[in-house]
């Protein structure tokens, strides 16, 4: 009987021990999710997201609507520029010169629209680009409230534990305290 105890004893302490240890990590792991100064951001994040996919849908949508109103302008300036060629003789030198710096200022024009269009282009990669990582941050952060939700519930585990650890250290006090008064 006295074996038992003894042996009783000592898986006690081995489980009161790796109790300790298990408790030890979720501490040291709850302080280090505490360090995340952006953790209870995530909801501002989420929504300024969503707005600025917003904002880059409409500015896609611009953008198209641009580049069609460029191929517009070149499909007239190539049959203007055809209907040109097919003049035989040049009866006016200036009217000719007039017409050509016209089209170089067309021509200029949609070369400013079209590196407009590009630097827009560029703009709008580089917010999509920062929107991923934007995602990527907030799947990580929902990780850590994951984590954090089961640190909780190994805590639960863990006072229940103990009530339990207790009450059997109670019963076995008693059993022993019962057995030398010669009860049992």
């Amino acid at each position: 009987m006295q074996e038992e105890v003894a042996d009783d004893k000592e898986n006690q302490k081995e489980l009161i021990s790796s109790i300790q240890t298990n408790v030890k990590e979720l501490a040291e792991f709850r302080r280090e999710l505490e360090k995340s100064e952006h953790l209870h951001d995530i909801d501002d994040i989420h929504t300024k997201l969503e707005n600025l996919q917003k904002v880059i849908s409409e500015e896609k949508k611009r953008i198209a609507k641009d580049l069609s109103s460029i191929q517009t302008d070149i499909k007239g300036l190539t049959e203007y520029r055809q209907v040109m060629e097919q003049i035989e003789h040049l009866k006016e030198v200036d009217a000719l010169w007039e017409s050509n710096e016209q089209l170089k200022h067309s021509v200029d024009e949609l070369d400013r629209t079209a590196t407009n269009s590009d630097q827009k282009i560029n703009t709008m990669e580089e917010v999509q680009h920062n929107a991923d990582e934007i995602i990527d941050i907030k799947n990580e952060l929902l990780k850590c409230e994951a984590l954090e939700k089961e640190v909780i519930q190994l805590k639960e585990k863990v006072k229940i534990l103990c009530y339990a650890l207790g009450g059997t250290i109670g019963v076995v006090v008693l059993q022993i305290i019962l057995s030398v008064i010669g009860i049992l």
